[in-house]
């Protein structure tokens, strides 16, 4: 028969490892989530761009039109089957059109992130073009003009 320093010891031990194996577990899991968040670092130089030759008009209000249609195509381009996704403004006459779309490999928050870096750096690769196709190889592209396609 163990004597009570023994029992002690030995529950003491048990609850040890019953915390060990719940923290083990724990640790486990969240490095497992972890990799499954993968941290995309878009790179600018991937970017290819083909930019149209006539620049937006000053104080057009095709500026403001591609700013709703590039929102759109950041939202709804992951939720449509395919990853392809087409939209218009028309605010203030002059209509903008985009089309979007990503590789069906990537996750849909991926594919939201991708377009959306693309719109933010549009004018960094196309000035104020009124026609313009960027394309990040391999994960989405963005293609956007004043007429209907």
């Amino acid at each position: 028969m163990k004597n009570s320093a023994e029992t002690v010891s030995l529950i003491t031990n048990q609850r040890f490892v019953a915390h060990l194996t719940i923290s083990m577990k724990l640790f486990l899991f969240v490095v497992f989530s972890l990799s499954l968040l993968k941290a995309y670092a878009w790179d600018s130089a991937a970017v290819q761009a083909s930019c149209g030759d006539e620049d937006i008009p000053s104080g057009s209000s095709y500026f403001n039109n591609l700013q709703y249609v590039f929102a759109d195509i950041e939202k709804n381009t992951c939720l449509t089957k395919g990853y392809t996704y087409k939209t218009q403004h028309s605010g203030g006459g002059n209509t903008a059109y985009a089309l979007g779309s990503c590789t069906s490999s990537l996750r849909a928050g991926v594919c939201s992130d991708c377009l959306k870096f693309l719109a933010d750096n549009i004018w960094q690769y196309c000035g104020s073009a009124i026609v313009a196709i960027l394309d990040m190889p391999n994960n989405c592209n963005l293609r956007f003009q004043d007429t209907s396609f």
